[in-house]
């Protein structure tokens, strides 16, 4: 069979599927697959079939291979709402097993707290160090240990250019886990985007997320979008060249 009409058959798969049916199937496919799906650089998981999206959230955060090389990553189905939990508790995962790795120590029994401890104590490294663009699709209402191995295990890394946050109704009370992450941990950032789908939700932006002690200036950050619901005061200020 050509390799024309094998990408003929992967453009009526998803990215996430074509990667999923033919890894490790021979030479010639990982070869196709590095040249035309961005395999170990690119991952989009939102349209996937399950069974490619419980193979990739097992596999990508603890592959060397994708570790070291996913740039891109875009998470989050509209017809399946756990797709972001599934995803982070492997990344949880994977965390802990690093973190017993470099201590000498054994990780027969990962606990998902330990990596929450390992996050609330910044003592872990973000597991993806290449990643420079993530979208998150939140379709269903996320806990504030999801939002937080998202941002600190998964965003946290200096190569990050580009985040942005789709989100469904009633996450107003993540606003402050947002904003600090962008005051505080998004130095090279140039593309930032908070939105909700429905028009009547937002993110508050108050006073104490504005005026941080630790706050780093955001040089590079050339384009801001969010839906804010609720704005008391705006104070900005540019730098001219």
């Amino acid at each position: 069979m050509s390799n024309e009409v094998i990408l003929c058959i992967w453009d009526q798969l998803s990215s996430a599927d074509v990667i999923y049916s033919f890894l490790n199937l021979n030479t010639r496919m990982n070869s196709l697959l590095l040249e035309f799906h961005g395999l170990y650089k690119q991952l989009d998981l939102r349209y996937c079939s399950l069974s490619a999206c419980r193979f990739l959230c097992r596999q990508v955060p603890t592959m060397f291979e994708w570790r070291l090389g996913l740039t891109v990553l875009k998470l989050g189905s509209p017809v399946r709402c756990s797709q972001v939990d599934l995803f982070v508790d492997e990344v949880a995962k994977s965390v802990v097993a690093n973190h017993y790795e470099r201590q000498g120590k054994s990780a027969d029994k990962i606990s998902k707290d330990i990596c929450l401890i390992l996050i609330a104590y910044k003592h872990i490294q973000p597991i993806f160090p290449q990643l420079v663009s993530l979208h998150i699709f939140l379709t269903a209402s996320a806990n504030e240990d999801t939002i937080n191995t998202l941002l600190l295990a998964i965003a946290g890394g200096s190569a990050m250019r580009t985040f942005a946050l789709s989100s469904c109704a009633n996450q107003t009370h993540h606003s402050r886990a947002f904003f600090d992450w962008l005051f505080r941990c998004s130095v090279n950032l140039t593309q930032y985007k908070l939105q909700s789908s429905i028009a009547e939700y937002g993110f508050e932006i108050m006073y104490e997320h504005a005026i941080v002690n630790t706050y780093v200036p955001h040089y590079s950050l050339v384009h801001l979008k969010i839906n804010i619901l609720n704005l008391n005061t705006l104070c900005t200020s540019s730098l001219s060249s």
